[in-house]
């Protein structure tokens, strides 16, 4: 079986993401800040109470050599970005970075998804938004997912850690 490791499993994406991953039979470990008995009821293989950054990451990923990381963990309003960027940036770029370095030294071979926003792009020049659409943040929280997704180009790139980009749109839905 193929092991994905899940950052912000309690949260809106990555509950959804974690259910779809065990529907197809993968042996899933989900990390978030929130208490074991206060995280969604999924049948994960294994769940971590964990505020990242975290040395105790290191041995989460040794323990388990996962084939994927997918990387939901951070905060998702752009208004609470205005009011407290220096938190947003750290939410962000302290977790994205620490995340990809570990994975890049401890996990070579897995693959990342990095969830992203339509945040990067703005206000948009036209519509429907296209991927080689400019990008052009107007808010901390778009310049900050900007910058991880320059990040996970550069730990592609320069380490050849396998990196996607998913740049989410109005996420919503039941829960």
């Amino acid at each position: 079986m193929k092991t994905v490791i899940i950052t912000g499993v309690a949260g809106f994406l990555g509950r959804y993401v974690a259910r779809e991953f065990i529907a197809r039979n993968w042996n899933v470990i989900g990390l978030d800040i929130i208490d074991t008995e206060n995280a969604p009821g999924l049948d994960l293989m294994k769940y971590y109470k964990m505020r990242l950054p975290s040395a105790g990451l290191i041995k989460v990923v040794q323990e388990h050599l996962p084939n994927l990381c997918v990387h939901c963990a951070g905060r998702s309003s752009v208004e609470l970005s205005i009011q407290e960027p220096l938190a947003d940036f750290t939410a962000c770029l302290n977790v994205t970075s620490h995340l990809l370095d570990i994975l890049r030294t401890y996990a070579p071979e897995c693959k990342t998804l990095f969830f992203s926003s339509a945040a990067v792009y703005g206000s948009p020049n036209k519509l429907p938004v296209s991927e080689d659409h400019p990008l052009k943040p107007i808010s901390p929280y778009g310049y900050h997912k900007q910058m991880a997704e320059l990040l996970c180009q550069e730990y592609y790139k320069i380490y050849n850690l396998p990196t996607a980009i998913f740049r989410i749109f109005s996420a919503y839905g039941p829960g």
